[in-house]
Formats: structure tokens, C-alpha cells, sequence
């Protein structure tokens, strides 16, 4: 029992770790959005709804090296200052896939084609998601309302001196925001340690040769785990390595960055359990279709391609990330509750 606990607790540590300096970065993304990036230009690019403003999100995405949790405070920003239920989650979905980095690796592990195809779907499947949550998603709430909301973003407020503008904007990414994802986050890396404490690491070897099977279990792995667009890479050509089809490989490469636990309980909390709901199905959907498709037309080319891969470590700086990211987390909620309080002491005097 202890040495589950113990592993237990290093995989939620290596994962926080992982994941630490991407969100930080998220965080100061969407400082800098709050300042130089008003409301009323995210409501009229995308919060009118329809198809050009999903097609515009996933297409933004795409070359961003933001991660699965790098991106989370982006959107989360982005769907505070008016951006409907579908360009928010095109934007969330075509992002994580990839980025200039993640394409970098991908091409100097898998070749040219993997890589076209890799960031061909990511945005295919952006614009897919998006569009569905739009039609299906029910009616976004924010959207009667979107003429008289309050302005969210600094930019939006009156002149400040750029230093008070500067506080602020950082207090919206690094406080506001990460308020708004932090439990969801902490709860989805938790959940993502279970899993990689409980799943056999051996799972997959008896399946490589069944390709249904392998693109199943692809999934069942990838959606839940962390793993940003550039680790997933290394990890598709280890899969590979054990037999499994380069179409599976590109089914991990898509759910994998695209989705996990933090992401999953952070969408719920921001689009509502439909839009979930949606995400996943229609993700899935794509996932699927993509790497079926990839195994046939490398079957009709005859091409195949398998470099190196390389071990994946955590640095210094990723420890170092994640006690800061904890630091943010907690300074976050405990302003909340600092404001919370206020607020009712307020209400009783």
C-alpha cells in the first residue's frame, strides 16, 4: 500500500511539475490579453457566433505553444470577455494539438508528412468541436446580455499609467484566472496520477497488432492523461515502436494534448456539462476518422517514416514551476476568500 501511495504521489508531482511551466505561461498570456486586449474586440470577433469566428479561433490556435493547460487561463480569459461557447472551444481544442515547437519535434521524429497531417487536424478538428457546440450546445447565456457587460479587461478601462495598468493585468491573469481553474485543475492532475499510478505500463503490448483495439485503448489513454503537444510526441513514436499503426499514434497525438482531466472539469465549469459532452464525442469523432484515414493513405503510398525518439526529463525549472504554480494557486483562492469575506462582512453592516 505504500509503495502505491508513494508512486501515487510522484505522479501527481511529475505531472504538476509538467504542466507548471506552460501555465504559467497561460497566466501571463492572458495578463497581457487583459490589457492590451479589449472586450469589445473579443465580443465582435467572437461573440456574434457562426462560422467564420469558430474557423478564425481554431486557425489562432494552431500555431500557439500553448498546452493543454497553457491554454486553459487563455480561454478562460477569452470566454470571460464575451467569445461564445464555440469559438472558445475551437480555440481550446485546435491549440494544445499543436504550436510552432510541438511541429518542430514532429518533424524531426515522424517526417514531413506526420507533421501536415498533425496540424491539418488540429485545426479540422478545432473548427469541427466548435461548430458543434454551437448548433448543439443550447442557447450561451452570455449572449442576450453582451451589450450591457461590464467591461472585464483593463483595456477597456479608463487611461491608467502603464505600471498600474501593468499590476493590474497581472493581477488578472495570476489572480482572476487562476481563481477561476485552479480546484478543476488540481482535481484533473489528481485524477490524471490515479490513472498513471493504476494503468500497467505494459498495457497496450498485447493489442499492438488489432488496430481497432489500439486506437480504442489510444483513446482511453490519451484522454484522461496530461501530456502537452511537444511530450506527446516522443511518446507516439514509443507506441509505434511497439507495433501500433502510425493512425493510432495520430489518434494519441490528437485526445492526448487536446484533452485530460484538468481540461475536462475546467470546460464543464466554463461551457456547461453539454458542451462537454460535445467536446469529447466530436473529438473522438475526429480522432478516429483522422487516423484511419492516415493508415490508409500510407498503406496506398507505401511511405513510412520512424527516426529517433528521445526520454522525456523534468528540469530544475520544472520543479521550481510547480511550487510557484502552488504559490499562485493558493495566494489566488486565498484572495477569494479574503474578498468573500469582505463582501459578507460588508452585506452585514
Amino acid at each position: 500500500m505504500a509503495q502505491y501511495v508513494e508512486k501515487l504521489i510522484a505522479e501527481f508531482w511529475f505531472v504538476l511539475a509538467s504542466m507548471a511551466p506552460y501555465l504559467l505561461f497561460g497566466f501571463l498570456i492572458a495578463s497581457v490579453l487583459s490589457v492590451f486586449l479589449k472586450a469589445s474586440f473579443v465580443r465582435e470577433r467572437f461573440g456574434k457566433g457562426g462560422f467564420r469566428e469558430v474557423v478564425v479561433a481554431s486557425l489562432m490556435g494552431v500555431p500557439l505553444p500553448l498546452c493543454s493547460c497553457g491554454v486553459l487561463p487563455v480561454a478562460a480569459s477569452l470566454r470571460e470577455q464575451g467569445a461564445t461557447r464555440g469559438a472558445t472551444l475551437s480555440f481550446l481544442t485546435s491549440t494544445p494539438q499543436t504550436g510552432v515547437d510541438s511541429i518542430a519535434i514532429t518533424y524531426s521524429l515522424l517526417g514531413p508528412i506526420f507533421t501536415i497531417v498533425k496540424v491539418g487536424v488540429a485545426f479540422v478538428s478545432g473548427v469541427f468541436c466548435g461548430s458543434l457546440v454551437d448548433r448543439f450546445g443550447g442557447q450561451d447565456p452570455t449572449v442576450e446580455d453582451r451589450r450591457v457587460v461590464e467591461p472585464s479587461s483593463i483595456a477597456d478601462s479608463v487611461p491608467l499609467p502603464k505600471t498600474v495598468r501593468l499590476r493590474h493585468g497581472l493581477r488578472h491573469g495570476f489572480v482572476t484566472v487562476a481563481c477561476s481553474i485552479a480546484w478543476a485543475t488540481l482535481i484533473g492532475v489528481f485524477l490524471a496520477a490515479v490513472l498513471t499510478t493504476f494503468i500497467p505500463p505494459n498495457l497496450l503490448t498485447g493489442i499492438a497488432e488489432h488496430r481497432g483495439w489500439t486506437m480504442f485503448a489510444m483513446l482511453v489513454v490519451g484522454i484522461p492523461l496530461y501530456v502537452c503537444s511537444s511530450g506527446s510526441v516522443p511518446l507516439a513514436y514509443a507506441f509505434m515502436a511497439t507495433g501500433i499503426s502510425p493512425g493510432a499514434a495520430l489518434v494519441f497525438l490528437i485526445v492526448g494534448p487536446a484533452t485530460n482531466m484538468a481540461t475536462v472539469t475546467t470546460v464543464w465549469k466554463l461551457l456547461g456539462g453539454r458542451s462537454v459532452l460535445l467536446y469529447l464525442g466530436s473529438l473522438t469523432f475526429c480522432a478516429i476518422l483522422a487516423g484511419y484515414g492516415f493508415d490508409f493513405l500510407l498503406l496506398r503510398s507505401g511511405v513510412e517514416s520512424m527516426p529517433k525518439a528521445h526520454g522525456i526529463h523534468l528540469g530544475f525549472w520544472s520543479h521550481v514551476s510547480a511550487v510557484v504554480l502552488l504559490v499562485v494557486f493558493a495566494t489566488a483562492l486565498a484572495n477569494r476568500r479574503k474578498a468573500k469575506n469582505e463582501r459578507s462582512e460588508g452585506a452585514l453592516t
